[in-house]
Formats: C-alpha cells, structure tokens, sequence
C-alpha cells in the first residue's frame, strides 16, 4: 500500500471532528499556490534523489528509535 493510499484509508475513518482538527493543524503546511521557495524545492528534489538510489539506508520507525536510543 502507498503513503497515500494508506493516508487515504485513515482519513476514511476520521469523524468530522478529527477531520476538522487535521485541517486546521496541517492547513498552513501545504503551499496553496504552485510557487514553492527554493529551500522547499531543494529539499524535494534532495528527497527525490535519495529514493532513487538503491544506496540509500532507510529505517523504519521502530528501527530509528532503537537506533537514536543506541
């Protein structure tokens, strides 16, 4: 299942109150018009790159924890 479509499936499952407390604390976190600063932009296209490459070390969460309590 993809980020989205699992973001997708709990959205689902949200009342209308948490729906509502979901907006109004991610509401300013996404950009409302096409223009993204450069740093955003730079930080995409650094994300982009580092799923690209098979080299690239990912954790997931129980792992980092364990890893940042090491």
């Amino acid at each position: 299942m993809s980020t989205r479509e699992l973001a997708y499936s709990i959205f689902d499952r949200l009342t209308d109150e948490q729906l509502e407390g979901f907006v109004l604390m991610f509401r300013n976190a996404v950009p409302t018009d096409d223009k993204l600063s450069p740093e955003t932009s730079a930080a995409i296209e650094e994300c982009e790159r580092m799923l690209a490459d098979p080299n690239t070390v990912t954790y997931s969460v129980e792992e980092a924890l364990k890893e940042l309590k090491s």
